[in-house]
């Protein structure tokens, strides 16, 4: 059996960096845009979404990071989607320390659908028997720290501090936002637009496009999900087994909908940072609260 250090050192003989990068946020359909920009013959993406690099596999050295992208060749655009390195400065430097000319995308929903979606997304991962009127009382009491080194429900529906912390480190113009809503509304048009700013051939229509991917799940295995999370078997595993493994853990499933009157506290909680990201935007995000 190949050695681990050579086969990373093969990997990365072969692979590159990365010239574009989906940043976030989570819950908004980043895992539907890879797979659609993945259907485009110009573009590769890394092949198991959420590399994690800047953020929690960056020790895992350079020459890693480059295997991720050993089957690139001859692809003009190669990228990966994180969905939490909007969130951090610390990935975003590290980012832009070896990734300088990158173009970022970040595509955003409904701040409140985000929050409800998350919620049982980390439920159906992580449950804690709290609910989610449970979860946002216990986020907004005053030195609330998330567990799991990532934003919490409501944080994570912040948008405009983390596309201003993106613009610390990249210019406004290599950064493209977009709404999920308008993706649902228009795919073709979007993608488009997508695809003109990446620079690629804006006349490809990818066949997944306009399919939704990675829903909501729940653990199949609580014990094997806890069993891989305590031996960090995502570290030890090959990158793609720890994957497979993880999702044939995984099911689908529908969650009810939100409370009217949980709705409309958020309605109220997000008002403020609505309004600040349409200016910073310069466009009407009234739909969102409709």
């Amino acid at each position: 059996m190949l050695d681990p250090a050579r086969k990373t050192a093969r990997r990365s003989e072969k692979g590159g960096l990365p010239n574009f990068l989906i940043v976030g946020a989570p819950r908004c359909a980043t895992t539907s845009l890879a797979t659609y920009l993945a259907g485009h013959p110009e573009i590769h993406i890394a092949p198991v979404k959420e590399v994690h690099y800047f953020d929690l596999r960056f020790d895992r050295g350079l020459d890693w990071y480059r295997g991720q992208f050993d089957r690139a060749t001859g692809k003009r655009l190669v990228g990966e989607a994180s969905p939490n390195y909007m969130y951090s400065d610390e990935s975003l430097r590290r980012m832009y320390d070896l990734l300088p000319d990158a173009k970022l995308i970040a595509i955003l929903r409904d701040p409140v659908a985000r929050a409800y979606s998350a919620y049982w997304f980390r439920t159906g991962l992580r449950p804690d028997g709290l609910s989610f009127e449970e979860t946002l009382d216990e986020e907004l009491k005053p030195g609330y720290v998330p567990k799991f080194r990532r934003p919490g429900v409501l944080t994570a529906s912040w948008y405009l501090p983390a596309l201003e912390r993106i613009c610390r480190f990249y210019p406004r113009e290599s950064l493209q936002v977009m709404l999920l809503e308008d993706l649902k509304r228009d795919p073709d048009g979007e993608f488009a637009s997508l695809c003109r700013f990446l620079g690629v051939d804006d006349t490809v229509k990818p066949a997944s496009l306009g399919r939704q991917v990675n829903r909501t799940h729940r653990i199949r295995s609580l014990r094997l999900y806890r069993t891989m999370v305590r031996t960090q078997a995502w570290r030890r595993l090959p990158f793609h087994l720890g994957s497979t493994i993880d999702r044939w853990n995984q099911a689908d499933f529908d969650y009810p909908p939100i409370d009217p009157a949980t709705k409309q506290r958020l309605r109220e909680y997000f008002g403020e940072h609505n309004a600040a990201l349409a200016r910073w935007l310069d466009r009407d995000l009234s739909m969102w609260e409709r």
